[in-house]
C-alpha cells in the first residue's frame, strides 16, 4: 500500500494556523451558556475579575453550584410531594423497606443540602 501523503496527490498540503486564544474564548462562552452561567448586569460599583486561564472564575463556579443545588432540592421536593399524594390516594398500598429507606434518605439529603446552603457551604450542599 502506497503512503497516502507521499503519493503526490496531496503534496500541496497546507499548514493551518488556529488562533487557540479566540477558539477557547468562544468555547468557554458556549460552556458558560451550557452550564447556565449568565453574564447579567453587575450591581453598580461591582468589579468583575477575569477568570484568566482558569476557565471559570470562582464566583461562576459558586453560582453554578448554588443553582444546581437549588434545582436538585426543588426536584426532590416535587418528587416526594407527588409520591405522598399518590400514597394518600391509594390507602392500602404496601411499600417495601428498600423504597421507604430511599425516601428517608432523600428527605435527609434535601434537609442537609438546605442547611449547608444556608451556611454558605456550596460544595457540601451540592454533594448532599
Amino acid at each position: 500500500m502506497a503512503n497516502f501523503w507521499s503519493s503526490g496527490k496531496y503534496s500541496r498540503c497546507r499548514r493551518v494556523e488556529v488562533d487557540m486564544v479566540r477558539t477557547m474564548e468562544v468555547f468557554l462562552a458556549q460552556l458558560r451558556l451550557l452550564f447556565g452561567i449568565s453574564s447579567g448586569p453587575l450591581p453598580e460599583g461591582a468589579l468583575l475579575e477575569s477568570p484568566g486561564n482558569e476557565g471559570l472564575a470562582d464566583w461562576e463556579l459558586d453560582r453554578l453550584l448554588w443553582s444546581r443545588t437549588v434545582e436538585n432540592v426543588a426536584t426532590v421536593s416535587t418528587t416526594l410531594t407527588s409520591l405522598a399524594q399518590l400514597l394518600d390516594k391509594i390507602g392500602n398500598i404496601v411499600i417495601k423497606d428498600a423504597v421507604a429507606s430511599e425516601v428517608y434518605h432523600a428527605v435527609e439529603s434535601a434537609r442537609r443540602a438546605m442547611t449547608e446552603l444556608s451556611l454558605g457551604r456550596l460544595d457540601s450542599a451540592f454533594q448532599a
